[in-house]
């Protein structure tokens, strides 16, 4: 019997040193957790201003936007009534083999709380799959302009038709 206990102590032993050895990690790594800043004043969104403003009709039409530092490069965004929507890069954007015609993605869209919703249903990109969506937060929207809000940039559209 005496050597049974005999060599199962060593078995303990190691399970002591990683309980252990554990409990420091766990000490040492709460020691090391920042403490939250005081918490700003939350300040309102842009989109939030024009929440109750931004009618889904009045996005509907054909929008161009223009490319930083490229004004003739011109991308292109069809929002229908029946909540569809298309988008075209500007043409240097695509591959040759692409039909220029047919669009580069398309989905279905709406609006919440002052926030546009494109969401993917097709794409020619193996980047951007079908079930995602882009969400854009609406600055302002006018009969022919409107300003949207995307990963901190401000975009600016023309309507075209």
């Amino acid at each position: 019997m005496g050597g049974l206990t005999a060599r199962a102590y060593p078995v303990e032993k190691p399970m002591r040193i990683c309980t252990l050895m554990l409990l420091f990690a766990v000490v040492a790594l709460s020691s090391c957790v920042q403490q939250p800043a005081e918490k700003p004043e939350k300040k309102p969104t842009t989109s939030q201003g024009n929440q109750a403003e931004t009618d889904p009709a009045s996005l509907v039409g054909t929008w161009g936007t223009a490319i930083p530092d490229e004004p003739e490069e011109v991308a292109q965004v069809e929002l229908k009534q029946d909540e569809r929507w298309s988008f075209w890069p500007p043409p240097s954007q695509r591959p040759e083999y692409v039909d220029a015609k047919q669009p580069s993605q398309s989905g279905t869209w709406f609006v919440r709380k002052g926030t546009v919703f494109l969401r993917i249903e097709q794409s020619e990109s193996d980047k951007i799959i079908p079930g995602m969506a882009f969400a854009f937060d609406i600055k302002s929207v006018s009969s022919d302009r409107a300003v949207v809000l995307w990963a901190g940039r401000e975009m600016r559209f023309r309507k075209i038709r």
